[in-house]
């Protein structure tokens, strides 16, 4: 099934992709959209770089992917378990949902990255003045490459946190939070 088009009613108002009661896809290669997916299992790709957008993965386990940069944006995995494989994403807010997510990411500009609940699955190559956040339960943090400036945490519960060796923290900020990390 496909994501129905819904334009904005004026220019400053955001053009809507929204999801059905169904397996959507979408493949997202402008700026400034909103993508409201819903029930079922989701797959929301970027083809270009874009910024201003607002996503939301809806029910399911959506899957969320770019090989672009995302800039500006606000992508939100939602409910049940995701998977959200991103190149590079700058000045950008990424959660994940209420489950058991796997995020991925290459490059971390100046953004905040949430696995949110559920026992997840992170991982950074680089990142740059970034906040990086495991979310509530136990979690995997997998870091690799330069991390300069940033602040990464695992937050609550008994979260994992590896460095792989190369890797390097410059003013980063490393902190295990509350539990058995």
């Amino acid at each position: 099934m496909a994501f129905t088009t819904i334009p904005g009613a004026s220019t400053s108002d955001l053009t809507t992709l929204q999801g059905t009661s169904g397996s959507d896809t979408a493949s997202i290669s402008t700026s400034s959209l909103f993508v409201g997916a819903r029930a079922s299992d989701d797959t929301i790709t970027f083809t270009s770089n874009t910024s201003g957008n607002t996503i939301y993965g809806g029910q399911g386990s959506d899957t969320i992917t770019s090989d672009n940069t995302i800039s500006g944006s606000l992508i939100n995995a939602n409910k049940d378990t995701d998977t959200l494989t991103l190149n590079t994403v700058t000045s950008s807010t990424i959660k994940g949902g209420a489950a058991g997510d796997a995020i991925t990411v290459t490059t971390v500009n100046s953004s905040t990255i949430n696995g949110n609940k559920g026992s997840d699955y992170l991982e950074f190559a680089s990142s740059d003045s970034a906040t990086l956040r495991a979310g509530a339960d136990d979690d995997q943090i997998v870091l690799t490459g330069a991390h300069s400036g940033s602040s990464i945490n695992g937050d609550n519960e008994n979260d994992t946190i590896t460095a792989v060796a190369g890797s390097s923290f410059g003013t980063a900020i490393l902190s295990g939070g509350e539990g058995n990390d």
